[in-house]
């Protein structure tokens, strides 16, 4: 049996299992938007991380809209509809948010005197007991509506009733006479709608639900006169990213396909030919997404785009069989002619799946399935075109290739090499590859996700306004506290409360909000009970307000048993409340120990805030997008280092067929194209990023085909010559429009491929100009 035969059995085999995977997958594709997928996730063990998930998840599916109108009560009656249709969607969860604080009132009952603001401690310290009965029993004369029983006996002085309202969100939300909270924007009422979503705002899936529903609530509000929704959250990031991506993934396919079709029939004028070379196509793309959806369980819709360029690389397989068949014209036979032609297809075959699979080596979720996706993507359409080629194309084409296409082809190429061959020295050309490659260690770089993310002017503006609205200004970044006790712990944030106080008075930092807002350390607890003992109690002031008023010896005592519970409140009893509240601190408890996390309140000064807290225990402020910064510069350096790998082990593949020198010939166009297009994308005032990094492994791909065959091609220059420059115009329509996206990772990304490959084509011929030293 002939390696042919084997190639084409393996084939075989390889398109069923794709048939029945594609079967069993594809019904069931899903779809990932979320930009943040495509980087390592931290280690969830740590409290860092499990903090930042719990936080990221509170974010990302909040939803708040406003809604106002010209005319109140109308809308005040119109409210319930639109909350009614908006629960008949799955997607949302109404946030019923507790302003009125009744659950913490309930849990403080008993503790009065633990549970003291700092306004307090300090008249407890200073006032004299004359002074605080007559503070006592001026409130109790001037209070509108008078004062219950029941909240004499358990809040005498009002320290508990003033500690609730400490203990309520800093926020511009007011309440209305039906209980609905609002806003009021230039002098307008705004009705805040707080809503949750039930899952993540980055499964498409939940997204056009969403969208459908917020569309219909939306539809039913503008009825109104003057209607007006503004709105923000994270969903309506995601759902222009998701459409943007699809757009361009549209973008990119039509372009590829049109681009396809053109030259197809400008060259082979064949419309058979034109429907059968998009059968590998088809068979690529499905196989892929079928098997990433296997392996992932959700495409990512990058990887999605990336798919749709996939469509300018395999073609190659099919371009090369026409090529060749066309060159031959009467003398084609399939047998010989696909022999001929299996051992460049397959080395170039392999050699993109390495570039490919090279990407799982940096460590990127997103790119690992983009190298799945393709890798198995363009093993299936080799194998299709193995199986199929040789039975649909046996006969001899009726036409050979056109005397004037010849003569264009043949000419650029004896052009080309002649332009090439003054400079076809391998120690020239390695010194000028060395003299490239350190000189762009100096080239400057860019590691800001930020820059990669290029929201909506109109989604960021909304969102401010809204936000501004509500008084709502926390900042990404966030004090991390831990420790081993929940005791310890809230004792430990007072501390960084205590520092980070001190830097309100400047413009370090405008605010932030605390655990013990809602609830002191057990020895602060202790020490307000000691210092409301001492002067309440001891120096008379509870009995003689009771006096005053006129109250029982047993109403005395009830007073002195409602006030001094002496045991203290625990996070465990306000832990239910925390996890109900989205607007309280994050608490989070687990064997290994406690942690909270400190909302920082912008402008602030991260490095006024760091000095701050230096030497506190277990206390560290948390910027979660310098640390993306720098794990995306890791990574950028990282897959430097992959390229050199790449190139080495494909060189180290290719020595016992070329040689060395004839290896290092072969891999040396792209390695130069590499480094010509990224000091080319410098000199352009572009920073370099992870995404040109990578991109360079696509070029090492792509590039080291048009070597390969013009080493392999021997004689039949003219079939070969064709197919590459063919390739190579499919390539740049494919990833030429990648370079046009509005994001800026698929931008970097397309823009390094398009001059990576375009010098690739222009560099192959030094692959057979310089001498090798064997061929076999």
């Amino acid at each position: 049996m002939n390696g042919l035969s084997v190639a084409r059995g393996l084939s075989g085999c390889w398109l069923l299992v794709m048939l029945l995977l594609a079967i069993w997958q594809l019904p069931k594709l899903a779809l990932d938007s979320n930009i943040l997928a495509l980087f390592p996730d931290a280690d969830s063990r740590t409290a860092e991380a499990r903090v930042e998930q719990t936080l990221s998840k509170r974010f990302e599916r909040s939803v708040v809209l406003l809604l106002g109108a010209d005319d109140d009560a109308q809308a005040r009656q119109l409210l319930p509809v639109v909350m009614d249709s908006l629960q008949q969607c799955s997607c949302f969860e109404l946030t019923q948010t507790d302003l009125s604080g009744a659950a913490l009132e309930t849990l403080y009952r008993g503790h009065t005197s633990a549970l003291l603001t700092p306004q307090w401690q300090e008249k407890l310290a200073t006032l004299t007991p004359e002074q605080l009965l007559d503070q006592a029993q001026r409130r109790l004369l001037t209070r509108p509506g008078g004062m219950s029983a029941a909240s004499l006996i358990h809040d005498p002085l009002g320290t508990l009733a003033d500690f609730n309202r400490a203990t309520k969100p800093a926020t511009n939300i007011r309440i209305d006479a039906s209980s609905n909270p609002y806003v009021v924007i230039n002098e307008r009422r705004f009705y805040v709608v707080p809503l949750t979503l039930s899952g993540s705002p980055f499964n498409v899936a939940l997204q056009n639900q969403a969208h459908d529903a917020l569309q219909r609530a939306e539809g039913i509000w503008r009825d109104l006169s003057g209607a007006k929704v503004l709105k923000t959250g994270a969903l309506f990031y995601t759902l222009a990213g998701t459409e943007q991506a699809q757009q361009e993934m549209s973008t990119v396919g039509l372009g590829s396909l049109l681009g396809i079709i053109v030259l197809l029939l400008l060259v082979f004028r064949s419309p058979a030919l034109l429907l059968l070379a998009f059968v590998p196509l088809a068979a690529g793309v499905l196989a892929g997404l079928a098997t990433s959806s296997l392996m992932f369980g959700a495409v990512h819709v990058v990887a999605l785009v990336f798919g749709a360029a996939l469509v300018g690389v395999a073609i190659d397989y099919g371009l090369h069989y026409f090529s060749a068949r066309m060159a031959l014209g009467p003398q084609w036979l399939a047998g010989d002619g696909t022999r001929h032609l299996l051992p460049p297809l397959a080395l170039g075959l392999a050699t993109s799946v390495v570039g490919y699979l090279s990407f799982i080596a940096a460590g990127f979720p997103g790119f690992t399935q983009i190298a799945v996706l393709s890798s198995t993507g363009l093993i299936t359409a080799l194998a299709t075109v193995l199986l199929l080629y040789p039975r649909l194309l046996a006969k001899a084409p009726k036409r050979s290739v056109p005397v004037y296409l010849q003569r264009l082809v043949m000419a650029a190429g004896r052009s080309h090499e002649r332009l090439l061959r003054p400079v076809a020295r391998p120690v020239w050309l390695f010194l000028i590859l060395l003299i490239l490659t350190v000189l762009l260690t100096f080239a400057p770089s860019s590691d800001s996700i930020r820059q990669m993310q290029q929201p909506s002017p109109t989604l960021v503006e909304m969102e401010a306004q809204v936000r501004n609205s509500l008084g709502a200004g926390a900042s990404l970044q966030y004090v991390l506290v831990q420790a081993p006790s929940d005791a310890v712990l809230l004792q430990r944030i007072e501390q960084a409360a205590e520092r980070l106080h001190s830097l309100q008075a400047t413009s370090a930092l405008a605010g932030f909000d605390a655990l013990t807002r809602v609830l002191p350390s057990p020895m602060q607890q202790q020490a307000n009970r000691a210092s409301w003992q001492a002067a309440v109690v001891d120096a008379g002031v509870l009995k003689q307000l009771a006096e005053r008023l006129q109250l029982t010896a047993a109403a005395y005592q009830k007073m002195l048993k409602a006030t001094g519970n002496p045991v203290a409140v625990s996070l465990p009893e306000l832990q239910s409340t925390l996890t109900e509240r989205p607007d309280l601190p994050l608490y989070l408890a687990d064997n290994d120990g406690h942690y909270s996390a400190i909302s920082l309140t912008a402008p602030l000064n991260l490095e006024a805030i760091t000095q701050a807290l230096i030497g506190l225990e277990g206390v560290s402020l948390v910027d979660p997008v310098a640390r993306t910064d720098q794990l995306l510069k890791h990574y950028r350096r990282s897959a430097a280092g992959l390229l050199l790998f790449a190139y080495a082990f494909i060189a180290l593949f290719l020595t016992r067929r070329y040689g060395g020198l004839g290896a290092l010939m072969v891999v040396l166009p792209p390695a130069l194209a590499s480094v010509f297009a990224l000091t080319l994308i410098s000199v352009l005032g572009q920073a370099l990023n992870v995404f040109h990094m990578m991109a360079l492994l696509l070029v090492l791909g792509i590039g080291i085909d048009y070597t390969l065959f013009l080493r392999e091609a021997r004689t039949e220059q003219l079939g070969t010559r064709l197919a590459i420059g063919l390739s190579t115009l499919t390539t740049v329509l494919s990833f030429g429009l990648l370079a046009l996206s509005a994001t800026a990772a698929i931008h970097s990304f397309g823009l390094t491929v398009l001059v990576g490959i375009i010098l690739a084509y222009f560099l192959a011929p030094l692959a057979v100009l310089a001498k090798a030293t064997k061929i076999t």
